[in-house]
């Protein structure tokens, strides 16, 4: 997350939504900046839902702020979440011994030992009945309403930033991918009629309400 009082806005940050890039780009505008501890303001990827809450144990007017988040088509994000994954994993063995590590690290760890490749992770952790991790739950309330004021799209990126600090008064950023899984385009890596099933089953939510479908 990204928070200013003096420029009046608040980024919501989704995991493996440019999110990274998009944190660094407003660093020079921010008053609070975001850190790893969780139930805290400054979580990296807090909720809206959870934002508010500590905006009205501070008194400060949600209304008044301008928010808004990133988000990414699914079929993409999920191919670039197992690609951090894998990264992540070999960065850990070399500098963290075995045993060692916060839970994210075991979690890496045992997805890299749990699936050598994307087909197998999509098998194991693309299951059609969870409901975590969906970026609709970044920007609804409980009651399904849209808590932000703006959505941008990772495939519009440059073009939805430089309308987010228009809004903002700001001086137009330059954009530099901070954090980049790389790998292929998602669709040459979906090869079978059942990836591509599931991931939409999954995130069924996302796509509807983001307006995604697949290859576009």
């Amino acid at each position: 997350m990204r928070l200013s009082h003096q420029h009046k806005f608040v980024y919501i940050s989704i995991h493996k939504t440019a999110s990274s890039t998009v944190r660094e780009m407003l660093d020079p505008y921010s008053d609070i900046k975001s850190c790893a501890p969780r139930k805290t303001i400054c979580y990296h990827h807090i909720p809206a839902k959870k934002m508010k809450e500590f905006f009205d144990e501070e008194n400060w007017n949600w209304n008044n702020y301008f928010k808004f988040t990133t988000v990414r088509n699914p079929w993409d994000r999920k191919l670039s979440t197992f690609s951090y994954l894998k990264r992540r994993a070999v960065e850990f063995k070399t500098k963290i011994p075995k045993g060692d590590g916060n839970w994210f690290v075991q979690k890496v760890r045992r997805i890299d030992s749990e699936c050598a490749n994307f087909k197998e992770y999509l098998k194991k952790y693309c299951e059609p009945d969870k409901k975590r991790n969906r970026q609709i739950d970044w920007v609804l309330d409980r009651q399904g309403n849209t808590m932000l004021d703006y959505i941008a799209k990772v495939e519009n990126l440059e073009h939805d930033m430089n309308f987010v600090f228009d809004k903002l008064g700001l001086q137009k950023p330059k954009l530099v991918h901070a954090n980049k899984s790389n790998h292929v385009p998602y669709v040459d890596v979906y090869d079978e009629q059942w990836m591509i099933d599931a991931v939409a089953e999954r995130y069924k939510d996302d796509i509807n309400h983001f307006n995604y479908e697949f290859g576009n």
